[in-house]
Formats: structure tokens, sequence, C-alpha cells
């Protein structure tokens, strides 16, 4: 049986999976069976589209043996992987935010034409997956088998890599770039995100601060950062590397506006929060005092304070390691308070531990010293001593 239709991703992820309300599959971004194209699920699987959301060209073809190769050379990037099928398969797009009920997500189903129960093998094939490109395909082949075998990849033909996905933001949300860099008076009540920008790690730290600040000047501890006026010196795992971090601004609290979906903690390992000082710009800057300038300033605010949000994965990986190329997310949330220093709104979540353990996180019972709040999340090193 052959398919071809289209969906207009709101994120760039789509889920193969079985009945049942909701997502089924929990991507493991540890896991062997996960590939830069497909993460495999006993019987299951989560497609990356890739850095570009929007339509998407999606065939799918069911056979009875193993299709023809000679096509291959026509798409960048395919790996297969195993699947177990005892259920009615469909294509389920991410949700991400569109979606307010299981009837609408319900709605967005693609359905894979019929299958009898037992083992598939599952290849995707696709192309366009890169930034700015507008030729976003994939394709699904099935077909019956005895092997057993885990992830194959056949081609890597881009450059897409799916830890890049905490910087992708959902369509509803994105603004219009403009040509110079967003500051405290430009934000608005949704984030204005910008691509995943690297930031050069010395010592385990990079900061958040004023261009003449001591980096030592904290006087509040915590997990993911300490900080000080017009300071967020953030604790990283690796020594000396490159880490990926994504900057959100906001007018308020996005927690506070219902429009705005607040941090993932699925997603997350480690999430603090603190209300700091805040009378001179701040810049992302490095240890040597390099200014990261694709970040723009946060300019001073009008209260005189400037809550940051911080979440963070991935520290635990390489840690205390040189690294070459980026293997930490940061999600950097920021908005001016009109409350001082000292708001106490607070988000409850959970924690992860090292062993990826998912457990129930106490909600913080207020801040530490000049303001800082427990964190929300931990589960990786947090500082060096």
């Amino acid at each position: 049986m052959h398919l071809e239709t289209q969906a207009d991703l709101a994120y760039p992820i789509v889920y193969l999976q079985g009945p049942g309300p909701g997502i089924q599959v929990h991507i493991d971004m540890a896991s062997t069976d996960h590939g830069n194209l497909v993460f495999f699920g006993d019987d299951c699987a989560a497609i990356f589209t890739g850095a570009t959301y929007g339509i998407t060209d999606i065939t799918i073809d069911t056979r009875d043996g193993p299709p023809d190769e000679s096509d291959l050379p026509d798409w960048e990037t395919v790996e297969e992987g195993t699947l177990t099928i005892s259920a009615p398969l469909t294509l389920l797009p991410h949700p991400a935010a569109t979606i307010q009920s299981l009837e609408e997500l319900s709605a967005t189903e693609i359905r894979v034409p019929a299958l009898d129960p037992g083992s598939y093998r599952l290849r995707v094939a696709s192309r366009g997956r890169d930034v700015d490109r507008s030729d976003v395909s994939v394709r699904l082949q099935l077909w019956p088998t005895a092997e057993r075998g885990g992830l194959r990849v056949i081609a890597t033909g881009d450059r897409f890599d799916p830890r890049s996905l905490s910087s992708i933001t959902p369509r509803h949300h994105v603004r219009t770039a403009t040509s110079e860099p967003a500051t405290a008076t430009t934000a608005t009540a949704s984030p204005t995100l910008r691509p995943s920008n690297t930031v050069d790690v010395s010592h385990h730290s990079f900061l958040i601060s004023g261009q003449e600040i001591d980096p030592t000047a904290t006087y509040a501890q915590g997990s993911v950062f300490d900080a000080g006026d017009n300071l967020i010196a953030v604790h990283t795992g690796i020594a000396s590397g490159p880490v990926a971090v994504v900057i959100e601004r906001f007018d308020d609290d996005p927690l506070l506006d219902t429009d705005v979906p607040p941090i993932d903690l699925s997603a997350w390992e480690n999430v603090d929060e603190v209300t700091v000082p805040c009378r001179a710009d701040m810049w992302v800057i490095t240890l040597d005092g390099e200014i990261v300038s694709a970040f723009g300033v946060f300019g001073p605010s009008s209260s005189g304070t400037r809550t940051f949000r911080i979440a963070v994965r991935g520290r635990a990986s390489n840690w205390d390691s040189i690294v070459d190329e980026p293997t930490e997310d940061y999600l950097v949330q920021t908005w001016s308070t009109s409350s001082g220093p000292f708001n106490d709104h607070r988000h409850q979540g959970h924690r992860r531990d090292l062993a990826g353990v998912r457990v129930a996180a106490p909600r913080p019972s207020g801040h530490l010293a000049h303001g800082f709040a427990a964190s929300t999340r931990s589960g990786a090193p947090g500082r060096t001593v």
C-alpha cells in the first residue's frame, strides 16, 4: 500500500505509534536505538523531521518484502530498525502547545495502511532537514522481517542533530526577526527565541553579567548557577569547550501567561530561578571576557530587578572533560520583575537523578539568601568546589 500526504508541523517531530490517548513514545536521547533521524521503541518510533517546521511531505509504503535501494541516493539521511506491531498504527504530529485536548490531537493523526501483527522493518528516509529548507520530505517503508537487529544508519547527508530541538520554537510563538538585537524594552508576552548559539566554557562556567563584573562576586548559590548583583555564573558539566544556549525573553513570568507553555520539565534535568538586581546592561559573556553578541543585551529593569530561570541537561555526559562539540543544552528564560527580588512564584515539577529515575520534587519553600529559589529539578552535578 502506498500513501502520500502532508502534515503541517508546529514542532518538527512525528510519532509512529499504536492506538491510545496522547503520545505513546518516550524518547531516551541516551539510547543506542536513537539515531539522528529516528528513535526506535519496541512498538513505536519518533521521527525528527529537521530544523524547519511547517508543511512536510510524508510518504508511507507498506510492502511484502525489502524495498529496492536504487533510489536511496535521492534522499539525504536514511535509517532503519525493527518494530513489533500488534495494533493499527498512526502517525501523530507533535502537538507542541497548539493542541488543547485529546480530541484535537486525535484529529491530526495520519492512519497507516493496515498491517498484520508481527515484526516489521521500518526504513525512514528524509531530505530538507537542515535550517531554512522548504523541501522537507519524509518517507516511511515497512515490511515483515525476522531480523531483530537494532538501529542501522544507511546514510547521513544533513547536519541536523535532534539535540538542537531545545532551540526550535513552536510555530505559533515565532516573531519576525529584526536587524537589531532585542532588548528588555522590545520583549513581548511571548518569548523572542533565537537559534541555538554556542558559548565557550572555561573552568566549568560561563556568565550572564555586566562587562566589568567580578565573576566571583556572588552571594547566592544554586545547582545550575550562582547569583549576585547584575551577575549569573552558570555551572557547566564540561570543564572547557562549547555548550548550546537558547534565550527566551518575556515581559512577565511565562508561567503566569496561559498563552505561553512553561518549561517542559520532563525534557530537562535541573531548573533554577533567581531574581537579582539589574541596574546595568547584562550580556552572555565567557570567563575570558568575550561577549556573545548574538544574544543581545539584557537592559536595566525599570524596577531594578530581573528574574532568570535556567534549565539544563547533559551535564553528566562529559563531566570535567574538554569537548569540541556541544553536549550540554541551556535554556535561559528572563523577564523584568515588578514585584522586587523576593517574588515567591515557583513551579512545582519533578526531578531526575543520573540514572534517569523520575521522582517527585518538593515545592521550594522559599528563597535562599538574596532571593534565590531552591532548584525545582536536580539530577546532574551542579557545581565544582
